[in-house]
């Protein structure tokens, strides 16, 4: 039964990558079988068939952003010791292929922040992941995406799956991404405010020597007209 599995496994493998990016300029609606067949490739390469991603970073050169569900797949797997050492290791792959593509010609990607952060896997709940590799993987991804606040509320989430939030090095990360443009901080963060709240607030001996820089932040967004921005800066003022 094994055998047959694999065996069924590899044709569906195969017919997807010949077929999907064909469907997806057709605007084929089959989400549900890019989730399933995803996740069942994302075992197969941590589990050590590694031609997998290297056949899936090529085939879908053409619908990059397509690769994110893969992507968010491998971390999604990688809950034991071994695969976790894997998937570490992939990310390298990943990354390099990630510098190469983001400099072509058709780097067009219709769905650029979902692949964006899905370069930022999210910590599946329990897994063994090892603080030195996860924590050079978070700062990759900040230094990549410094100055892009419409990444800060992944970069939070990151934070919050890992129980780093309340880390004066998450606090400068969070403030790494989001820069200082703030109508675009307030468009295109939806976390920025009650991550504000959580540090300002909530726990202030997080991060003390961060303290102006949060509140500066908070008086700037409640200039540009946030509303939550204001409502917080009133409630702290009263």
């Amino acid at each position: 039964h094994s055998d047959a599995a694999t065996v069924l496994l590899d044709a569906l493998a195969n017919w997807d990558l010949r077929v999907w990016p064909a469907w997806v300029n057709a605007n084929y609606p089959g989400r549900d079988w890019r989730c399933t067949i995803d996740r069942r490739i994302a075992a197969r390469i941590v589990d050590g068939e590694r031609c997998w991603l290297v056949r899936y970073l090529a085939a879908f050169e053409p619908v990059c952003e397509e690769l994110a569900s893969l992507f968010e797949a491998l971390a999604e797997v990688s809950t034991t010791t071994d695969r976790v050492k894997a998937l570490h290791e992939i990310w390298d792959t990943i990354w390099s292929w990630w510098e190469l593509d983001r400099r072509s010609p058709h780097a067009n990607y219709r769905d650029v922040w979902r692949l964006r952060a899905a370069l930022l896997p999210i910590l599946p709940e329990g897994a063994p992941w090892p603080i030195k590799e996860t924590s050079q993987l978070l700062w990759r991804w900040i230094k990549e995406f410094t100055d892009h606040p419409a990444m800060a509320d992944h970069c939070i989430r990151f934070l919050m799956s890992s129980n780093w939030l309340a880390f004066p090095d998450a606090v400068r990360g969070v403030l790494t991404v989001l820069g200082d443009d703030y109508p675009a901080i307030s468009r295109e963060s939806t976390w920025v405010v009650p991550w504000l709240e959580f540090l300002l607030v909530d726990h202030p001996e997080v991060a003390p020597d961060y303290i102006g820089s949060l509140q500066r932040l908070l008086d700037a967004l409640a200039m540009a007209g946030n509303p939550n921005a204001l409502s917080l800066q009133r409630r702290m003022e009263s």
